[in-house]
């Protein structure tokens, strides 16, 4: 089997023709969808993408079903939107912690194996001082405040 080359040509006329009752496609829409069709044209096949203003915020791709796709993508839109939660920006980083020593502190911090980053004899090699536990109800919190997102897909969603 061999699959053709996709030369879908996604320009300004691409969303001319929308096929649901709400024609109303904002411009920043019509952007953030465009970029998704074109971050998924060169994606492995079986792809989904969030886009937001204007950036790719979460690819999942490679996965056998696109449920487990969409988790996938899903799960790294959250973790892009909690790096810019205000707790997270303002963490107390020492002035002598390299930038992958903090990304990698950050995506502790943000997850669910923070204890170890926070524990004492740990936190000090790279924060001044010890941040309080960015907590479930904070990040869910934060998360629900994620709006304006755009989906997009290499193929049908079979929703019944």
């Amino acid at each position: 089997f061999e699959q053709g080359r996709n030369e879908l040509h996604i320009g300004p006329d691409f969303f001319d023709n929308i096929v649901t009752k709400n024609k109303d496609l904002p411009e920043s829409a019509k952007r953030d969808l465009a970029i998704s069709m074109i971050t998924l044209k060169y994606t492995q096949s079986n792809s989904v993408c969030y886009v937001k203003n204007g950036q790719a915020i979460g690819i999942g791709a490679g996965q056998q079903s696109r449920i487990h796709c969409t988790r996938l993508a899903g799960s790294k839109a959250d973790n892009w939107w909690l790096r810019q939660c205000p707790k997270v920006l303002e963490l107390p980083f020492k002035d002598d912690v390299h930038r992958a020593d903090r990304d990698n502190a950050i995506d502790l911090y943000i997850g669910d194996e923070y204890e170890d980053l926070l524990a004492d004899g740990s936190w000090q090699n790279v924060f001044t001082v010890k941040p309080d536990v960015f907590t479930k109800e904070e990040k869910r919190a934060w998360l629900d405040k994620n709006t304006d997102v755009t989906l997009g897909s290499d193929a049908f969603f079979p929703f019944g």
